[in-house]
């Protein structure tokens, strides 16, 4: 299992949407979520939005559970406690709910996540020093604990469950099986260490390793969003550095004060339990959903185009044809839609799939958009749920290699992204990703833009792979010139 695990997003949109296309770039299967999603940010609606969508697990972190009331608020410093005045006016009451429901600590397959430190995770204290960590150790069982909060990232090792040790610096960390770890991810949105980098972890469980990963993002972009806002810009984090400050020491950049006592009972989420009583709700879902079909004449057929454990509609595609012939060199393998107007299950293009996940606020339309009269796919969204568009399958001959591209308009997307992707059939699991182009949709201009992917390596031979379109965002997108071409 390979685990991408972040920490301290605190409402920075822009590091949250670098991070995440690292970790789509990684292929991780889940995304671990150690709290602090809000607080300091200009975007905490729709980083909170897309945090829920995407991680898997999430607990609460200090500024998360003084927003939604769990804890007072005058454990922070003047700064912090105007930037949770300011985000509470910028969330849906049912935020509170969310943030309230979060808790504390998860544990896996040895191993633990808190956001500030095991030992009493209610109080929020903070590993930074040797000293700290020595207080920590007897509070876990597990071989390694994995932390946020001081937004500086580091890694803390012990033999004797009493004397710490701090491992180097920037280095990736091999899980030895006679020594037990304090893992800091670090901070997505607002780091600390003297970078301007926004931080997390890759934790492979097969492997033991840790890997860190420090991605950038646009720090213009998040200023100038910062600026639209009455929030104050705060001293001595990474704007400072990005002015080339020298920056205090941690202890004196740290917003909150531990409490004295807990100010909760620790609440636990076990992944592994979770994971088996999903399987086991996907199990009952899809053995009610076949009795259901079976017992409504007609629609039986739709059980091979849509996902049952998953929400959503797919518009399947009209023709029979399961998979193309090897494709020669130079041969286009996708067809332009048809001008058939909004999709629906009645109203299906002839050679295309494509599934929204919110159909209420989600439509997918094929129309002649553009003065020549060529077709265009027409999507628009007023949530941002993820949606597909898929060709036919095409048998990959032996040593080659493919292209897909297409263009894309952004008429009123106001956050989100979309990606071109060569994608595999992969029996039981589902797809695999060979390449992808990822565009960053966010604030672009009302004109054609272009994206590509081109797989680097030759395929085997006899892979089933195929062109995909997916994405999330608000707002209206078009797509034209979409093109999967064999190019050796």
């Amino acid at each position: 299992m390979l685990y991408a695990i972040v920490s301290d997003i605190h409402a920075n949109r822009q590091a949250w949407e670098a991070v995440l296309s690292d970790i789509r770039a990684h292929q991780a299967d889940e995304i671990l979520c150690l709290g602090d999603i809000v607080g300091y940010g200009p975007a905490p609606a729709a980083v909170l939005r897309s945090v829920y969508a995407h991680c898997k697990h999430i607990i609460t972190g200090n500024h998360d559970a003084a927003l939604c009331g769990r804890t007072a608020a005058d454990s922070f410093n003047p700064r912090a406690q105007a930037a949770l005045a300011w985000t509470r006016t910028r969330l849906a009451r049912k935020s509170d709910q969310v943030l309230k429901d979060l808790p504390l600590s998860m544990k896996g397959d040895h191993f633990r996540c808190v956001h500030g430190s095991p030992r009493s995770p209610s109080q929020y204290n903070y590993i930074i020093e040797t000293g700290d960590a020595d207080k920590t150790w007897s509070h876990f069982s597990e071989r390694v604990c994995f932390v946020g909060h001081s937004h500086v990232p580091g890694v803390f090792f012990t033999e004797d469950n009493l004397t710490s040790h701090r491992a180097p610096s920037g280095g990736d960390v091999t899980l030895e099986p006679d020594k037990r770890y304090i893992v800091n991810v670090g901070s997505v949105g607002q780091p600390r260490d003297g970078t301007v980098l926004a931080s997390y972890c890759l934790f492979d469980t097969d492997r033991r390793m840790v890997y860190f990963r420090q991605v950038s993002f646009d720090i213009d972009a998040y200023k100038r969003e910062l600026d639209q806002t009455s929030l104050p810009a705060g001293a001595g984090g990474f704007l400072d550095a990005a002015r080339g400050l020298n920056l205090p020491p941690v202890r004196d950049l740290i917003d909150f004060s531990p409490f004295e006592r807990e100010t909760e009972t620790a609440t636990e989420v076990d992944i592994a339990v979770l994971a088996r009583d999903l399987r086991r709700w996907k199990l009952v879902s899809l053995i009610a959903l076949v009795v259901i079909l079976c017992l409504s004449a007609g629609v039986a057929l739709t059980l091979a185009h849509a996902k049952a454990d998953t929400p959503g509609v797919t518009y399947a595609r009209k023709t029979s044809v399961a998979c193309l012939t090897e494709p020669k060199i130079g041969e286009e393998l996708l067809e332009p839609p048809e001008s058939i107007g909004e999709l629906s299950k009645t109203n299906r293009l002839q050679w295309y799939d494509a599934r929204v996940t919110d159909p209420p606020r989600q439509t997918v339309a094929a129309i002649s958009e553009s003065p020549d009269g060529a077709p265009v796919f027409r999507l628009t969204s007023s949530s941002a749920s993820p949606f597909a568009i898929s060709g036919i399958p095409a048998v990959a001959p032996r040593h080659s290699r493919f292209r897909a591209k297409c263009q894309f308009k952004c008429h009123a997307p106001n956050a989100g992204f979309i990606e071109v992707l060569i994608a595999q059939q992969s029996g039981a699991k589902g797809i695999k990703i060979l390449g992808r182009s990822e565009p960053d949709i966010t604030n672009r201009k009302e004109r054609w833009y272009q994206c590509s992917t081109t797989l680097a390596d030759p395929l085997h031979g006899g892979e089933r792979i195929f062109f995909l379109i997916r994405g999330e965002f608000t707002g209206a997108v078009s797509l034209r010139n979409l093109q999967f071409v064999r190019v050796e």
